[in-house]
């Protein structure tokens, strides 16, 4: 990831796509993949969440990333002409931001969370946009809430590889790098055609071991410490057994509010699949939210009237869930 804004060492940031189906701790790094679909040979979406941590001390900066390649799951499918590609350079994404990209060639969004070890600057908050590239994910990160271009990368697709060689990042102390603390991002299912014709983006392997579950490899090399090695996994199963799209449960904190006086509503997603937990879009009245990898979000709202409202979780693969609060006198 090469970023590009002004920090005082002029910073490039080394940012890479990994996954998993649990979050599993691997001394630096916790990791989740998760698939939207459970059936074999079916079109799905995707989900990725990354958090990086030093060895020594969980607080502390993580170290910075050399080597990254990760291994998805035997049988699983890229198909990158489903959608139009971006085929713009590098200075189009710094200078045109999101804008170098045709909007078709768009196939997810996320978050990144970078840390430079300047005082007054962390934690730097951006948001990410992932583009077809063709033979590659083009990551475009943009400062929170705006269209400004913070940064980009590029992940090469290797068959059933993401490969990434990020580049040593210049930042602050103590090691003089920028490095990422956070990185998520949801690509959901497309397709194209239909019937023997019908094409997705990304596609399931074709059939689903005898465990019930889809295997990855995540491979990391970090500055000035071993290489390691994450295996995960996510669930599948038979076709036949898979016709269903995962349930979510929703709670939601606390259950009852005075009525005429805005509240802190604190809300949490659980679901077997990880897909379903993280980028949910949550409800209530009038105000919207979107949970993170651990399936949390929260909302402030007043309603004027007591009475029972609903709060709804939704997602395009995942059967929606409700919770319900009660607004008193």
């Amino acid at each position: 990831m090469r970023w590009i804004f002004g920090l005082a060492t002029g910073a490039a940031l080394a940012a890479a796509l990994t996954g998993g189906a649990q979050a599993q701790d691997g001394g630096a790094s916790e990791y989740t993949f998760g698939l939207s679909s459970r059936a074999p040979a079916t079109p799905t979406g995707l989900a990725v969440s990354v958090t990086y941590r030093h060895p020594q001390d969980p607080e502390a900066k993580p170290p910075a990333l050399e080597e990254v390649a990760v291994v998805l799951p035997a049988g699983f499918r890229f198909d990158t002409g489903v959608v139009p590609s971006c085929e713009a350079s590098n200075e189009e994404l710094r200078l045109l931001g999101r804008g170098a990209c045709p909007a078709e060639s768009r196939v997810g969004a996320g978050t990144l969370l970078a840390v430079t070890g300047l005082a007054g600057v962390d934690p730097v908050e951006t948001d990410l946009t992932v583009f077809n590239g063709g033979d590659e994910l083009i990551e475009l990160v943009s400062f929170k809430g705006t269209d400004t271009t913070a940064g980009y990368d590029r992940l090469k697709i290797d068959g059933g590889r993401l490969v990434a060689d990020p580049p040593v990042t210049p930042g602050g102390p103590p090691d003089g790098r920028t490095t990422i603390r956070r990185i998520e991002f949801t690509i959901p299912q497309q397709t194209t055609g239909s019937g023997a014709s019908r094409r997705s983006f990304l596609t399931t392997p074709s059939d689903c071991p005898a465990g019930g579950a889809w295997t990855s490899h995540a491979m990391f090399k970090f500055a000035a410490y071993e290489r390691q090695e994450l295996i995960a996994e996510t669930p599948c199963a038979s076709a036949a057994d898979s016709t269903r799209a995962p349930r979510m449960r929703l709670s939601v904190s606390p259950r009852r509010a005075p009525a005429g006086r805005p509240t802190r509503f604190r809300v949490r997603v659980r679901s077997h699949t990880p897909f379903c937990r993280g980028r949910v879009a949550i409800r209530l009245g009038a105000e919207r939210a979107l949970t993170g990898s651990r399936g949390r979000a929260a909302l402030i709202t007043e309603f004027g009237r007591p009475g029972r409202r609903a709060v709804r979780a939704v997602k395009d693969g995942c059967r929606p869930a409700r919770a319900w609060v009660r607004t008193v006198r």
